[in-house]
């Protein structure tokens, strides 16, 4: 076998059975608009629809429609009146079932 048929048979060899190394990627935690919302609605302050509007780019109705799913989860969901007279939501707790 020549040089030539060698290095020919060793590139084939290669070709076949040489796989890139895989590195390991880093995950990173899923930014959902619902996880942004469960945050705002943990904090002391709790969360206004109006808030959670601009934060989710979502019309009234269906921020009212994620509000509702919460509860049916499990979630307490607190409705609680502000100073400035805006209406604040808040989750309390998970509901004992």
């Amino acid at each position: 076998m020549g040089s030539a048929a060698w290095v020919s048979t060793a590139l084939d060899f290669l070709a076949l059975h040489w796989r890139p190394k895989m590195t390991t990627i880093k995950k990173t935690k899923r930014r959902t608009k619902s996880a942004m919302i469960a945050r705002m609605l943990n904090r002391a302050k709790g969360a206004t629809l109006t808030e959670i509007q601009r934060a989710t780019g979502w019309k009234p109705h269906s921020c009212r429609a994620f509000l509702s799913g919460v509860r049916k989860q499990g979630s307490v969901l607190v409705k609680e009146v502000r100073p400035d007279g805006s209406i604040t939501y808040k989750i309390t707790s998970k509901a004992h079932s």
